[in-house]
């Protein structure tokens, strides 16, 4: 089937999916930060990170800077000073200075308190009430089960394992150097394996143990990058 566009529309399929889009401007617009220099610096910034990142991401990095973090800033502070400060070698030139707006720590960690109450506050009550005995004891245990053969499982509380407990395959298996040989161990049965099903013609097992192969040989690699468990 070939698409068509209609003569009043966009000229090709970039276009179509660029519509619409903001520029680095709007992005930081939408938040009407009232400091001019701040507003610059951080069209300046995303402007820098724009060829690195694709545009949702992007998007969602100006959300976090202009609305979650500087306008909060002006929000709780909104009638602190400008303070003036000028380039070391031209100090005294008035047209070389610049004001921006002082921002200390207490500041920053009153915006972090109130981001996090207008989250909780959004948030249903029952998420904070005190946790049973029954759901205390099933959070330890989990933690209580996380030791595998070859490492820790790093799986979140609360949700199954995928892999339904194969656990060579999963990402989330951290591999403990001390079971190296274990792993290795591992990897040459499943070749020896790989290759009795193809010489028996079981080619419903070739796959899945293809995987687990896969999976056998990127913890080697992992552990031979020093990403595994710390001990």
């Amino acid at each position: 089937m070939r698409w068509t566009f209609s003569p009043h529309g966009p000229a090709t399929l970039k276009a179509a999916l660029l519509t619409g889009r903001l520029t680095v401007e709007e992005m930081v617009d939408r938040y009407k930060i009232r400091h001019t220099v701040i507003r610059q610096l951080l069209i300046a910034y995303l402007d820098r990170r724009k060829p690195e990142l694709d545009y949702s991401t992007l998007d969602s990095l100006s959300r976090h800077l202009a609305s979650h973090f500087w306008s909060t800033i002006e929000d709780l502070a909104p009638d602190q000073p400008d303070q003036l400060v000028s380039h070391p070698h031209t100090a005294g030139e008035p047209h070389t200075t610049i004001g921006y707006k002082a921002v200390y720590p207490a500041e920053t960690i009153e915006a972090h308190r109130a981001f996090i109450a207008r989250r909780r506050s959004a948030r249903p009550s029952e998420e904070y009430r005190i946790p049973t005995e029954e759901e205390w004891d099933a959070f330890l245990a989990h933690f209580e089960k996380r030791k595998v053969s070859i490492g820790t499982c790093a799986r979140a509380f609360g949700p199954p394992c995928i892999h339904e407990h194969a656990c060579v395959r999963c990402s989330l298996l951290r591999p403990d150097p001390a079971q190296r040989a274990r792993l290795a161990e591992i990897r040459d049965n499943l070749i020896a394996r790989i290759a009795e099903a193809e010489t028996e013609g079981w080619l419903g097992e070739v796959e899945g143990l293809q995987v687990s192969l896969a999976g056998a040989e990127e913890k080697l690699r992992q552990l031979d990058r020093g990403h595994g468990q710390h001990r």
